[in-house]
């Protein structure tokens, strides 16, 4: 299958490892919305992140050192969440379905445990295509 985006690839400086792809096309811009989900690991310091690459929208990438993500945890949790939205997304509004989420899952302990892109497109008559998930387990 070809793919619409790619994840870089390793050098002498970053291992790469591909985690997953998800793609959809939205017929109304006529493209593909397509994303790459990856770990990218510094090979001298072993220091890594997760990556998600987009061929035509922002990117995400997650630390998971970053000190903000607890925040954004304990505000789902007030919440009831199970989840918290980060990085680049489109909401659904009046006359555009679209939705691009990358939704990050955390247990009782506040550790992460999975990340989940969701993406809805539009069909020809601006109706919405069916969600389609791409769940990644929190890489170890």
């Amino acid at each position: 299958m070809k793919k619409f985006v790619e994840a870089p690839a390793s050098s002498a400086n970053t291992q790469v490892v591909e985690l997953g792809y998800l793609e959809l096309y939205d017929a109304v811009a006529e493209s593909m919305y397509a994303f790459v989900a990856y770990r990218e690991t510094a090979v001298d310091t072993g220091k890594w992140e997760f990556r998600i690459k987009s061929a035509n929208t922002a990117g995400t990438t997650i630390d998971p050192d970053n000190s903000f993500l607890d925040g954004y945890i304990l505000k789902a949790l007030g919440k009831g969440e199970t989840y918290f939205v980060w990085g680049f997304n489109l909401t659904p509004s009046p006359g555009d379905p679209r939705l691009v989420e990358n939704r990050i899952y955390f247990d009782e302990e506040r550790n992460i445990t999975s990340v989940e892109l969701h993406l809805i497109t539009r069909k020809a008559d601006s109706s919405p295509n069916e969600e389609k998930v791409l769940k990644i387990d929190w890489p170890a």
